[in-house]
Parts: C-alpha cells; sequence; structure tokens
C-alpha cells in the first residue's frame, strides 16, 4: 500500500511538471478564442492608431496645400526650406528637452 501512495504522488507531481510546461507556452488569446471569448481591447489600443492616422492624414495635406498653392517655384523653395527648418529646431528641442528629462529622472543628470 506504501509502494502505491508513493506512485501516485510521482505521478501527480509528473503530470503537474507536464502541466506547467505546457502554459508557458500558452497563448491567452488563442485560449479564450477556443471557448469563444476574446479580450477587451483598452481605449488607447482603439484610439491611438486614430490618432495616428489622422496625424499622417494632416501632414501629408498640409504638404499637398503647400505645393498645389498659387506661388512661385522660387517662392515655394524658399517656404518650404523655412518651414523644414523650423520643423527640424522644434523637433531638436523636444529632443533635447526628453533627453534632458531622461537624465533627471535617472540621477545621470550633469
Amino acid at each position: 500500500m506504501k509502494f502505491s501512495k508513493i506512485a501516485l504522488a510521482l505521478g501527480c507531481a509528473a503530470a503537474a511538471r507536464q502541466l506547467i510546461s505546457a502554459g508557458r507556452h500558452l497563448d491567452v488569446d488563442r485560449a479564450l478564442g477556443n471557448i469563444g471569448l476574446a479580450r477587451r481591447h483598452s481605449a488607447a489600443e482603439r484610439i491611438l492608431p486614430v490618432l495616428a492616422c489622422v496625424g499622417l492624414g494632416a501632414a501629408v495635406g498640409a504638404v499637398v496645400a503647400l505645393i498645389v498653392a498659387p506661388s512661385s517655384g522660387r517662392e515655394l523653395r524658399s517656404r518650404l526650406t523655412e518651414r523644414l527648418d523650423e520643423a527640424k529646431h522644434r523637433i531638436q528641442k523636444r529632443r533635447d528637452e526628453v533627453r534632458g528629462d531622461q537624465y533627471s529622472s535617472s540621477g545621470n543628470g550633469t
């Protein structure tokens, strides 16, 4: 009788080990899909792609508006150069601000 209890305990331990190793490869979305359920997406997961598309559309529209606007080629190139330089400076300024925030939050600031 003692041998059967030991064998049962070893069998349960082996099964539990296999179950744990199988659980490591379990995909939650696939498991939920198998039983007819789905994970609820957060508001950010739904809104961010829409905002990205709106921003991209606005940028493309601005470029098209600049190109189509009635002006000479020289004036258009001059305006585009000025605006690109302004955008470049704003991006560099923002990049420097973000880097400064990272250094100050990590304690590595100079």
